[in-house]
């Protein structure tokens, strides 16, 4: 007797196609990302995979129902999706430890000026770095940013913007240049005291001829000094820059690596 005729003869044949059923439905549901649980640790990036609005003609974010990654990302619940449209990606939410600071990277946005290092944040729309949509919507300017983050947890599209801690870097769908370019940045942050527990007190730099080498002997000068050392200087009296060291930080930091 076959397995067909064994169920026949049992009267199994109807249960059996009733899980059956379920199992397939279940699976469908499964691969159709109809559902989907993020877990309140985690943030959920969300990619739309086809729409009738085509794909985005300029930057990386989707900011007009493109196919692409949206800027909106999704938090800890259960969220219902419409079926086989869009893939959604887990990231961690980003933790600056106490007393510690983070730098931000935007991957979109507007050009950086000739004269610029890192990104103008003179608004409230260009510093919000939780708000994708505002950001680029005011006028954000990509690449590293002025403002840095200070201790908390950030729900944080890490597709736009990649997060830099002394612990790791915080981004998703990065190629291997980029998350190397990143890593390096990192370092060379974390080696110039650029990720402190503590804040130093103001620098002043006297330099308007040679920036580059300025900042580099005053950065060195004060990784080997105590907190309570002298504020360093160099003895040509044109411009005074004096801020404190987190905030004057990713200039002199990308200024010094810059003069390599």
């Amino acid at each position: 007797m076959d397995f067909l005729g064994f169920l026949n003869g049992s009267g199994l044949t109807q249960p059996a196609i009733w899980i059956a059923a379920a199992v397939a439905c279940v699976i469908l549901l499964r691969v159709s990302n109809v559902f989907r649980y993020i877990p309140n640790n985690q943030v959920g990036i969300v990619e739309k995979l086809w729409t009738l609005k085509g794909s985005i003609d300029d930057g990386f974010i989707a900011l007009n129902g493109e196919a692409g990654f949206e800027p909106e990302v999704l938090r800890g619940g259960l969220h219902m999706m419409f079926p086989f449209m869009y893939r959604i990606h887990t990231s961690d939410l980003v933790t600056v430890g106490q007393g510690k600071i983070a730098y931000v990277f935007a991957r979109d946005g507007a050009p950086l000026e000739p004269s610029q290092v890192l990104g103008a944040n003179d608004t409230e729309d260009k510093s919000d770095f939780q708000d994708a949509r505002r950001f680029l919507l005011g006028g954000g300017q990509k690449g590293p940013q002025r403002k840095v983050l200070r201790e908390g947890t950030y729900a944080i599209n890490t597709t736009q913007f990649a997060v830099i801690t002394d612990e790791r870097v915080y981004g998703h769908a990065l190629s291997e240049r980029e998350r190397g370019v990143l890593e390096s940045m990192q370092l060379t942050i974390t080696e110039r005291w650029g990720l402190p527990r503590w804040c130093w007190p103001p620098i002043t730099i006297w330099s308007v001829s040679s920036p580059c080498m300025t900042v580099r002997r005053c950065l060195r000068a004060r990784s080997s000094r105590p907190r309570s050392a002298p504020t360093c200087a160099t003895r040509r009296p044109f411009t005074t820059i004096s801020r404190s060291l987190r905030n004057f930080w990713p200039a002199a930091a990308i200024a010094a690596a810059s003069c390599r």
